[in-house]
């Protein structure tokens, strides 16, 4: 039997079972079919093939059977709602019939009586309700029926009928009684088992309904709403409330309500007593004392870890009783709830993060670019001055690299302000701007300087680029400005799996320790750490510094 159930064919009419209850009969109608099927074939294997038993309605009764449980297959095979129904109708009436010719046929003495027991719990299985309180009488009028009728002598039997008033009296009492017992376990076990299902298919679509939600309107309040809606839908209450504890004001203040109920107050203190017993049991407490006012009240604390932040407040305008399950729900809900105030704070701190790290990025972009131009502006400026009065032609010269020194330094800060690639990166790759930052170098400062590209260059991700090329921008201008050094080495050395930056000078090394307090240094080991490049800064005062930068990568952007 296959289960299918595309609304678009599904048939008009008022609904039979509600949602959470559909597939569940579906899926026990499919059960009791596949038993049903099983035992007959059993039967008829047992009576016709081995001839162990030979009741007197023998091989029809099972045929019966057997023609029963595949017309409840081919009713029920699309899985719509009527047709289960229809289906387990047809079943829980086949079994009746069948229990009823053999109770007349051996008589209610006989245990096969016993046979209307199934029916009765196919009834509360598969359809329940009214439904089962109506079968169950039905069967007891049904064995009081064929009662009557064998202390009247009116049936042939097999077995034993009864003899007299008094015998019929017992044996129909029993039999009502366990009919009785029976329909009452399967109307509480059906009861429970329905319940479960509809709170676990509730958990699941209020869980998907939140992510849904979030998906699409990821803000706190949003969420919150959501799932005090679901709260309020879940555990069919009137108003569902969210109270934060302000531990410096010392109250609970209600931060989100949902609901048409009553709402209380925004605010309660500290020492309400449902508050403190929250947070000794960290368990969900109901309160049904309605004395004063008719309702139940149901508060789920919320955790996180040693820390209770606040409790959901749950209204129902009616006494009620919560059952294991929907407390169950409640708090796996109400966790929904701690985890998006716990997102939140650390949204929060992320952004204050990402805006520490963006003032660190625009001081080393601004120390990188604009204080090196304004060092090459005073240099030529200050050279400008020494030449005005007798090279006034050099001192031209110096003037014209101050002028586009400042032009290159107001767009590299334009470039810092919109964080874009540098310039040179824009018209080329790595080597090609550190090519251009060289020659840009030897027209601001006698000192040699010399570059060289080893292996084949191969494509970086943009930001390793812009890192490594400012790497080399300090490294140079810390040549330059503290290490007093004549002649300059730069090198770029690409591998199979690694690309490494040199920049060695012959100068008297720093006055300080790689580690120490010079800004350059510092910015360089940031932006190292940035690109999960490893900086390594070897200062002699004899023989100079080294600045080494070595970043793993495979040539893949």
């Amino acid at each position: 039997m296959t289960h299918a159930s595309p609304k678009s064919r599904q048939p008009a009419g008022p609904p039979i079972y509600n949602p959470h209850e559909l597939e569940l009969r579906a899926t026990l109608l499919r059960a009791a079919l596949l038993g049903a099927l099983t035992i007959t074939l059993l039967y008829l294997l047992i009576g016709g093939v081995l001839g162990w038993i030979r009741p007197l309605l023998f091989p029809w009764d099972g045929a019966a059977a057997l023609a029963l449980c595949l017309l409840v297959g081919w009713i029920s095979r699309n899985g719509y709602e009527r047709g289960i129904a229809f289906g387990a109708s047809w079943l829980v009436a086949g079994v009746n019939i069948l229990a009823a010719f053999e109770s007349q046929a051996y008589g209610i003495r006989h245990p096969v009586t016993a046979l209307y027991l199934p029916g009765i719990i196919l009834a509360g299985m598969l359809i329940g309700g009214w439904f089962l309180r109506l079968w169950t009488a039905l069967s007891g009028l049904f064995i009081l029926s064929w009662g009557i009728a064998e202390l009247n002598d009116l049936n042939a039997l097999q077995g034993v009928q009864v003899q007299s008033m008094a015998e019929l009296v017992g044996v129909i009492a029993f039999w009502w009684s366990l009919l009785a017992v029976t329909g009452w376990l399967v109307w509480l076990f059906a009861r429970n088992l329905e319940r479960a299902v509809q709170i676990a298919r509730g958990q699941t679509a209020a869980l998907t309904h939140i992510v849904t939600a979030l998906a699409q309107n990821p803000t706190l309040k949003t969420m919150l709403n959501d799932v005090l809606a679901a709260i309020a839908q879940q555990l069919q209450a009137q108003w569902v409330g969210l109270y934060l504890h302000d531990v410096d004001e010392g109250q609970l203040v209600l931060q989100q309500a949902y609901g048409n109920g009553r709402i209380p107050p925004t605010a309660q203190s500290s020492a309400d007593p449902h508050w403190q017993k929250l947070r000794e049991t960290r368990q969900p407490i109901v309160n049904t004392d309605t004395t004063n006012d008719p309702h139940t009240l149901l508060l789920v604390p919320l955790l996180r870890g040693d820390a209770l932040p606040g409790y959901i407040s749950v209204h129902s305008t009616h006494p009620r009783r919560y059952r294991p399950e929907e407390l169950e729900l409640a708090q796996g809900l109400a966790q929904q709830v701690t985890l998006a105030l716990q997102l939140t704070e650390l949204a929060e701190q992320a952004q204050e993060t990402a805006v520490l790290a963006e003032r660190n990025r625009m001081a080393r972009e601004i120390h990188d670019t604009l204080a090196q131009g304004f060092t090459g502006i005073v240099v030529q400026l200050e050279n400008a001055e020494e030449t005005l009065v007798t090279e006034p032609d050099t001192a031209q010269t110096h003037l014209e690299r101050a002028r586009q020194l400042a032009r290159d330094g107001l767009s590299e800060a334009r470039r810092s302000v919109w964080a874009l690639r540098p310039g040179p990166l824009q018209r080329g790759n790595l080597p090609t701007a550190l090519r251009q930052l060289v020659e840009q170098w030897k027209t601001e400062t006698a000192v040699s300087l010399h570059m060289h590209v080893e292996g084949e260059p191969h494509p970086l991700p943009a930001a390793s680029e812009h890192e490594l090329l400012r790497i080399a921008q300090e490294a140079l201008h810390n040549a330059r400005q503290h290490a007093q050094a004549s002649q300059i080495t730069l090198t770029l050395a690409y591998s199979a799996t690694h690309i490494t930056l040199t920049v060695a000078d012959n100068g008297h090394g720093f006055n300080q320790t790689p580690s120490g307090e010079g800004f350059g240094l510092t910015s360089m080991q940031e932006r190292a750490a940035q690109i999960g490049a490893q900086l390594q800064i070897i200062n002699d005062t004899n023989s100079g510094v080294t600045i080494r930068c070595t970043l793993k990568h495979d040539g893949r952007v």
